[in-house]
């Protein structure tokens, strides 16, 4: 009898150092997913900023048409860098009232290197039914304006992700163009599918990924003419003046590599972003991780 409670007994002795064992791998394996999260954070970060051909940016080329009607400028910005942009004079077709323009851009300064086309849609409306040519037309000064992105092409680099874009479109509405304060929302959702090489000191992932943006409520000053502070200096500035939310998905596959072992991951994550003071919180599963909104990066 004793025999067959020792037998059990030592049955019972190694279950509980197999699952010792266990628990000492579990900090791996909860590393490899926070991993996951960090991950798609620099992604996202990415995807919104501005100087790197996020949304922020299209954000602002959709108010810089409102401004000044243009996108052609060679400029120094105030980090140290170079922006050249270049348009050309767009298409109106007026039976629809929609405005068709193609734009390339570079930018290299201390923080990010950048390249990207796009190809965009803007129209102007008079009121809630009615579309005019100019956002002045006839002493009519319009009250809303819509961007559809078309198409995007392009990559940036900074000091972690090199991110290169595969599909882009979208579709914004400016509101209350008439006042101070403009709102922007979505008319479609945001779309934004690349692939990005993420090296940090732990390991080296690729990031193939489709970002989604669902719901957007943001508020920014807009520009105008008659204000003492400088165009340039206004679109400089226009990361830090936004604030609102952001709402969306992240679905991607991971290839890490960590020495000569090669692993496979996916992540499908909603997530939300509270945007303020130039800086955006991203909120995944109770994970908080702040990016700025400017450069597209993670502090």
């Amino acid at each position: 009898m004793k025999q067959i409670q020792y037998f059990f007994l030592a049955l019972l002795l190694m279950g509980i150092v197999w699952s010792g064992c266990k628990d000492d791998d579990n900090p791996i394996t909860s590393q490899l997913s926070e991993a996951a999260y960090e991950d798609a954070a620099y992604t996202i970060a990415g995807a919104v900023g501005d100087e790197n051909g996020g949304a922020t940016q299209s954000v602002g080329d959709l108010l810089t048409f409102q401004a000044v009607g243009s996108l052609n400028f060679v400029t120094p910005t105030a980090d140290g860098g170079v922006e050249t942009v270049t348009s050309d004079a767009g298409t109106y077709d007026p039976a629809t009232g929609w405005w068709t323009v193609e734009i390339s851009r570079s930018k290299t300064n201390n923080r990010v290197t950048m390249s990207l086309t796009r190809t965009y849609q803007f129209r102007f409306w008079k009121n809630n039914t009615q579309y005019q040519q100019y956002y002045v037309t006839n002493n009519d000064t319009a009250v809303k304006m819509e961007l559809n992105i078309v198409s995007g092409s392009g990559y940036f680099k900074n000091k972690i992700v090199t991110h290169h874009l595969t599909q882009l479109e979208g579709g914004w509405l400016a509101s209350d163009i008439n006042k101070d304060t403009v709102t922007i929302t979505l008319t479609k959702n945001y779309v934004r599918k690349g692939v990005d090489s993420v090296v940090t000191l732990r390991a080296s992932r690729i990031f193939d990924h489709t970002l989604t943006l669902t719901s957007v409520n943001l508020k920014t000053l807009r520009f105008k003419p008659s204000q003492t502070k400088p165009f340039f200096e206004w679109r400089d500035n226009l990361a830090n003046a936004i604030s609102g939310t952001i709402k969306g998905n992240i679905t991607a596959t991971a290839t890490i590599t960590r020495g000569d072992d090669d692993k496979v991951r996916t992540i499908n994550k909603d997530f939300e972003i509270t945007v303020g003071g130039g800086e955006g919180m991203i909120s995944m599963d109770g994970r908080k991780f702040k990016g700025d909104m400017k450069y597209g990066d993670r502090p």
